[in-house]
């Protein structure tokens, strides 16, 4: 979230910033959770979790106490925020302008659902964490689906790992492309 937040980028482009935590892994998530011995579930990823729906409520609650521009709703997340990223968008995919998830995915069968969608997608080929086909499964689904979103993959010799969204934030062109979304009147 600071990265939307930092002065230069709200020098810019003036912004309200919302940024919901999920709760501790493996007694809450946005979708991907863990077990007893911390190893990654994968079984729920495509699920709308309690958090993800918490943070909806959050997000509605703050639309109704400020004065926030409908038409320029941006979402974006990391890691389970990446799974969080898409299946928000596909549980409310008139809400947003524009996503940016980042090392995440969604299920492939519900791609119709985002061909519309201004999105920007990163993932690092060598994510040991979330395997990079969970992106790439989604990104082509949605371009057979008709859509055009754009897809950032970091070749597996930059070695950024699970961190892509470092270079990913630092990317001022996306930045700058997520401000030029606005979402069209309904």
């Amino acid at each position: 979230a600071v990265i939307w937040a930092a002065p230069e980028n709200q020098a810019k482009h003036q912004a309200f910033v919302l940024a919901p935590q999920a709760r501790n892994v493996p007694s809450g998530g946005f979708t991907v959770t863990r077990d007893s011995d911390n190893n990654i579930n994968f079984s729920k990823v495509f699920e709308v979790s309690e958090d993800l729906k918490m943070a909806y409520e959050v997000l509605q609650h703050v639309r109704n106490k400020y004065n926030i521009d409908s038409s320029r709703l941006y979402s974006t997340g990391l890691s389970q925020g990446g799974f969080g990223t898409f299946n928000i968008n596909l549980e409310h995919p008139e809400l947003f302008a524009a996503m940016v998830p980042i090392a995440g995915g969604a299920d492939p069968a519900k791609a119709h659902l985002l061909t519309y969608k201004p999105i920007w997608a990163f993932h690092g080929e060598d994510d040991s964490v979330i395997p990079v086909l969970y992106s790439r499964n989604i990104i082509n689904a949605i371009k057979s689906a008709g859509g055009n979103p754009i897809y950032t993959e970091y070749p597996e010799v930059m070695k950024y790992d699970h961190a892509s969204w470092v270079p990913a934030y630092e990317n001022e062109e996306m930045i700058e492309w997520v401000f030029q979304q606005v979402k069209a009147s309904n």
